[in-house]
């Protein structure tokens, strides 16, 4: 009786200390996973053409939408709103650079926008 609580011991010292290692050599990784995961949030653009009632609700539910999808940061810097106030030139300036900018998702509120 002696001998097999010797030998289950020895056993059970092994798998944990096998466990232990395994767990061990994967902690970086783990812990790497949610700073990945934080950091791998795409940059956003959304360009209205004018704040309207309309359009500024369709703003504020793509951006709900975006957050329950996880796509938005807790404190919004992943995502830039531009809006021109109806100036075309202007329209036509902020389209250039998203379109030329390293944005992952561009969004366009309106058919004129897009």
């Amino acid at each position: 009786m002696y001998n097999l609580i010797k030998q289950l011991w020895l056993i059970t010292g092994l798998i944990l200390a096998a466990s232990f290692i395994l767990l061990m050599s994967d902690r970086e990784q783990r812990i790497g996973h949610a700073e990945r995961k934080a950091k791998s949030l795409p940059s956003i653009a959304i360009m209205q053409i004018s704040s309207t009632t309309l359009l500024d609700a369709h703003v504020a539910g793509v951006l709900e939408r975006l957050r329950e999808a996880g796509y938005l940061a807790a404190d919004g810097k992943n995502v830039h709103i531009y809006n021109p106030q109806g100036d075309y030139a202007t329209a036509n300036a902020i389209a250039r650079e998203m379109v030329n900018s390293p944005y992952d998702i561009l969004i366009t509120s309106s058919t004129l926008a897009l």
